[in-house]
């Protein structure tokens, strides 16, 4: 509900009048301890080095993308060291007047804690950045909270100190009742398998498999086995798109942070590119292998 106390009455009255201050004094004042535990405090980000050395834990600094991009660009690692001691948030630059999105995913690899976007804004290739952001925070049951990394965390603490080189292959058997977009129900689609890893530095990347023409596109069969070489896994999403050549962009996607990944065998369910939303048994099989340079 709305407290009626912030709302006018029939009769207006008078700035200054005795009934305008007794409703002032009578206004509920917020706790000082309370207060000091669940606000962010905004404040002016003059540069990294200055939010290192001035910066409390409960000031945040807003940057429109444009601003954060050159930040990414001129030193990321300064960029994430500021990111340890205060909060940052991104939002889109005013110029998207059609409320497309960035991706967000450079913004997490630099410790940014709130990288908003566009959220009425979730169809198709521009709806991509938003069904990245479902698919990074499905992780943690969708409670609205990750836990960085450790080298995004701790003072002092590179992230080039936990590089861990890892190896993952994947290997796309089959697809099941994959939808035909805008063909007609006579017609078969040409499926492709794009997987794409969005990451730090070289660790972005794409693959493709063949298109399967030897079946009705309904339940195509590819048997192919991709590998990506990974330096920072806990970073990295991977997105697994099918397309129908020459037609549709892109007619169901899954996507999962790596380090969420399970090996072995898996059916891994689709999603609607228009939507987000999980297409009705529509499954592809595939078989993850992760391995480290510790194992």
């Amino acid at each position: 509900g709305i407290n009626a106390e912030y709302m006018g009455s029939d009769e207006e009255k008078e700035p200054g009048s005795p009934s305008n201050k007794e409703d002032h004094n009578n206004k509920q004042k917020v706790s000082a301890e309370l207060s000091s535990i669940v606000y962010l405090k905004g404040v002016r980000w003059k540069s990294s080095s200055d939010r290192i050395e001035t910066g409390t834990m409960f000031e945040m600094s807003s940057h429109s993308e444009g601003k954060a991009e050159k930040m990414l660009l001129d030193d990321p690692d300064l960029f994430a060291e500021a990111n340890k001691v205060v909060f940052s948030r991104i939002y889109p630059k005013g110029k998207r007047i059609q409320s497309s999105n960035y991706l967000p995913y450079s913004f997490w690899t630099a410790g940014c804690q709130v990288v908003a976007l566009n959220y009425q804004t979730n169809e198709g290739n521009q709806g991509y950045a938003m069904r990245m952001n479902e698919a990074k925070f499905r992780q943690n049951n969708k409670c609205g909270y990750i836990l960085k990394p450790l080298s995004l965390r701790v003072r002092g603490m590179n992230i080039s100190d936990q590089i861990s080189p890892t190896s993952l292959m994947i290997t796309v058997y089959r697809g099941w009742n994959l939808p035909k977009g805008h063909r007609k129900h006579s017609e078969h689609i040409r499926p492709r398998v794009d997987l794409f890893i969005h990451g730090k530095g070289d660790d972005t990347s794409m693959r493709s498999s063949t298109i399967e023409e030897n079946s009705n596109g309904f339940n195509p069969t590819w048997k192919e086995t991709f590998s990506f070489e990974l330096e920072y896994p806990s970073l990295a999403l991977l997105t697994i798109r099918v397309l129908d050549v020459g037609r549709e962009p892109c007619v169901a996607e899954a996507t999962a942070p790596v380090e969420s990944i399970q090996q072995g065998y898996r059916v891994v369910p689709l999603y609607d590119p228009q939507c987000d939303m999980p297409l009705n048994d529509t499954y592809l099989l595939c078989l993850f292998k992760i391995t480290t340079s510790r194992d």
